[in-house]
Formats: structure tokens, sequence, C-alpha cells
């Protein structure tokens, strides 16, 4: 389970500069910069403009403008552009599993979490990656809470115990990210990306795979840090990886195998994730 890094959180909560850009006698003209105005109504034609608001992002330190709007069957989303007027992200707080896609609701019906009880679906379309994502929020029979994380067309990427950030914190998605994963992994979709203060990670499919490729945090660049990917469980480890857990760890038995692509020298993770309780051992590709 990741831990979000609360320090960092009250530091960006408090630097988050946010300025209403509204006018008391007409809140939606002259104001919003009119590239932002074009590319709203071109991009979301039957919508319903409500409010918009200016502010600064921490990241990036770029000027953001924040759009609230209904589109034509009532559903409120917020839009974030950029004072050029390009698009980045729009989030969408959804009412029921009724209003996801054919394809991610049958995702979720499918699944062994069907019975769950659903509490929250938020949709978020970012520029860049591919699609939409649907993150549905439960709580489990234990007091556990998780997030599922479907895409519209239905590919199931994740579930999480973690609490995920509300995809505003960060707007501007470091062009250096996706630099990096089109040279290293050609082809990938770019599926998901999320940001739990202290790092950004990227949900990719690639070569078949769901992979998740993170980078640190510290600096708007973000360093590669591993990318990380379940293996079949029927996958044979090479032998001298077998010869190391048998001299290491006889006794240990693992539910699930994962590689774990690093800088430094990449790795097998051998995991026991029956129960509550998971644990389980790193080995080296050459040990």
């Amino acid at each position: 389970m990741k831990q979000i890094n609360l320090l960092k959180y009250v530091l960006i909560s408090i630097i988050f500069i946010y300025t209403t850009a509204c006018d008391k006698n007409d809140p939606l003209k002259d104001i919003l910069p009119e590239k932002v105005r074009t590319e709203f109504v071109n991009k979301f034609p039957n919508a319903r403009m409500s409010d918009y608001s200016k502010h600064i992002e921490p990241f990036s330190s770029a000027e953001m403008w924040k759009v609230s709007f209904a589109d034509n069957i009532g559903m409120k989303s917020n839009s974030w552009f950029n004072s050029n007027g390009s698009w980045k992200l729009t989030y969408t707080e959804l009412n029921s599993i009724d209003d996801l896609t054919f394809w991610a609701k049958r995702t979720f019906m499918r699944s062994e979490y069907a019975d769950a009880n659903i509490e929250q679906i938020y949709k978020t379309e970012r520029d860049g990656l591919l699609g939409s994502l649907y993150t549905l929020y439960f709580i489990s029979s234990d007091n556990v809470g998780f997030n599922l994380l479907i895409n519209d067309d239905g590919l199931f990427l994740n579930k999480t115990s973690w609490s995920l950030s509300a995809p505003s914190i960060i707007i501007n998605l470091p062009q250096d990210h996706f630099n990096f994963i089109n040279d290293r992994y050609n082809d990938a979709e770019i599926r998901s990306y999320f940001y739990d203060f202290s790092e950004h990670e990227y949900i990719i499919k690639h070569e078949g795979k769901i992979k998740f490729v993170t980078f640190d945090w510290e600096d708007k660049e973000g360093s590669w840090k591993e990318t990380r990917y379940e293996l079949d469980k029927n996958y044979q480890l090479p032998d001298n990886v077998i010869k190391y857990k048998e001299k290491n760890f006889p006794d240990f038995e693992y539910t699930n195998i994962y590689y774990i692509e690093l800088d430094k020298g990449n790795e097998y993770l051998s995991m026991s994730e029956d129960g509550k309780n998971k644990y389980g051992y790193h080995i080296r590709e050459d040990a």
C-alpha cells in the first residue's frame, strides 16, 4: 500500500494559489481569455458554461483556467485549459454505474467486485492519455476503501487501497515523461496518470501487458524511478533466480511474480498475496 506524504500534501495545498476570475456584473464575459473560450466551445459545443476561475498550478507555475459546465443531459464537469487555450483535463463525477460506457460497465459487472456498494464514480480525461478513465470507489466488508480503475473501452487497469490525489493537483504533465515512455516502450498506450505526493505514476499498455511506470516528484522533469508489471503465474524464473530463492527463502511460497525495471539493474519480486498480510522478496535478475 502506498503511503501519502502528508507534509508534502500540506505544502502543496498551501501554495495552491486559487484566484476567482468571475466578474459580478457579467461573470462569463471579458475576463476569460478568448482562446480559452473558443477552445471550450469547440470541444464542448453543447455545454452550458456556469462558472470559471483562474489559478496558478504549483508544480509547473503555469496559469490555468478552470471552466465549470453541464452537458445537454445535465451532467456536471470541470475542465482545465492553459492560457493559450489548450485543453488539459476534464473531471466529471458520475451518478451511477449506468453512466459508464457499455464496455466499462460490462467489465465491472463481470468482475469479482460487481456486488460492491459503489460510493463514488468519476471520469477523468487528460491531454496525452488514451481514452477516459473511470475510478470507482467502494468500502469492503472489513472497512477498507478501494478504487477500481477501468478505461472506457473496458480495460481493467488496477485495484488500489491507497488514497488517490485529486486529478487537478497536477494538470500539466511533464513532456519528458511522455518522451521517456514513447522512447522506451514503443507503441505503448498511456492509459492513466496519478500523483501521490511522492511520485508520478503512469499506467500503460505495452506488448499486451499492463505496466506501471513511475517517476520521482522532486523536480519538474521527474527522473524515472521504475517500471513494474506482473508476470504470468506460470512464468518460468531463470535458473539463477530459482537457486537464489531456494538458498535464501526455501520455505517461501509465492502467489504472484512481478518484474521490476530499474536503472541500477532489473529485479524479480515474488509476492505472497493471499490474505491480509502481503509480503515478498526482491531478487536481482543477475543474482
